[in-house]
């Protein structure tokens, strides 16, 4: 199995509204793609974290499925006009279990 994560924070300028938005939108478009077994996307719950949100996947296709996901058009899409566009900062991890 491999995990993907996403954790990030949005531009300070990004309303509340907006950031629900695309949170949703990582599970309507992300979702479906096949060889995403799982997606869970939320906020931190903690105060003093570095980043305010995140996204974790799980892929049981291992590094095939991640890229197989990665250049899928819904996940291009997602990423270059519905999320990178609103966020500060971001930091990404891969790892197997």
């Amino acid at each position: 199995m491999l995990f993907h994560a996403v954790l990030f924070n949005f531009k300070d300028d990004v309303a509340e509204e907006k950031r629900k938005s695309i949170l949703g939108l990582a599970y309507s478009l992300l979702t479906p793609i096949p060889g995403v077994s799982a997606l869970h996307a939320g906020r931190s719950v903690k105060d003093d974290s570095d980043f305010e949100y995140a996204i974790t996947m799980l892929f049981e296709g291992g590094q095939p499925a991640l890229q197989a996901y990665r250049d899928h058009p819904d996940h291009v899409r997602f990423r270059d006009i519905e999320f990178f566009p609103f966020l500060k900062d971001k930091l990404g991890l891969d790892y197997e279990d």
